[in-house]
């Protein structure tokens, strides 16, 4: 079975792999809180998904996205290669990679991966006990919206983003875990201690 990625042995566990899918606005702060989540060690691997979107300042091939062209991700679809996929804000395709999650779950690796809403519920009514669905929650969006313009995003851009606000906040209860991220080492906290909760036991 082909992976995205190359799965750490020492990481390996005696029982079958968790995936834990983070969802919420953009600006809310998930990949935060993945990264200070694989710095604490908690036996995860994060799985990148693929997007046709422009790869930001500080970003590169494989962190935090594996990114591709429409055309290629095109074929990745006629392929049967994703898991889930969804066109998000009318322009940029994401995209989650099937034979990755089904690996890690049967050989006992827990994942890790920033998903839509949409793609974190699909998984969840794919793997059910095996996925576990945290959503990260913004106090308000006027906070939002001043996490979005600090990171430089357009103004066009951001109206886009917060209009799709509602409609991700109508999904949170459709999660397993809802973190509020207001101050950010509370949530990191949080958020580690939801991942040790199904990680801390036996490896081989």
């Amino acid at each position: 079975m082909s992976t995205i990625v190359n799965f750490d042995l020492n990481k390996k566990s005696s029982q079958r792999g968790k995936v834990f899918v983070v969802a919420g606005s953009a600006g809310s702060g998930k990949n935060t809180l993945i990264r200070k989540a694989l710095d604490m060690d908690l036996n995860i691997t994060f799985i990148p998904s693929f997007t046709t979107r422009q790869m930001r300042s500080g970003e590169c091939h494989g962190n935090p996205y594996f990114f591709t062209n429409v055309e290629s991700f095109q074929e990745m679809i006629d392929n049967n290669e994703f898991l889930e996929y969804e066109k998000v804000h009318g322009r940029d395709f994401y995209g989650t990679h099937l034979t990755t999650y089904q690996y890690a779950i049967d050989n006992g690796f827990h994942i890790i991966s920033d998903l839509d809403v949409k793609g974190a519920t699909k998984v969840k009514s794919i793997f059910n006990d095996d996925a576990v669905l945290i959503f990260i929650k913004v106090p308000n969006t006027e906070t939002l919206k001043e996490r979005l313009i600090h990171r430089g995003e357009a103004s066009a851009e951001i109206e886009k983003r917060l209009e799709r606000v509602a409609f991700e906040e109508a999904k949170k209860n459709e999660f397993d875990y809802i973190i509020v991220n207001d101050e950010l080492s509370k949530a990191s906290s949080e958020f580690c201690e939801v991942i040790r909760k199904y990680t801390e036991s036996d490896t081989k």
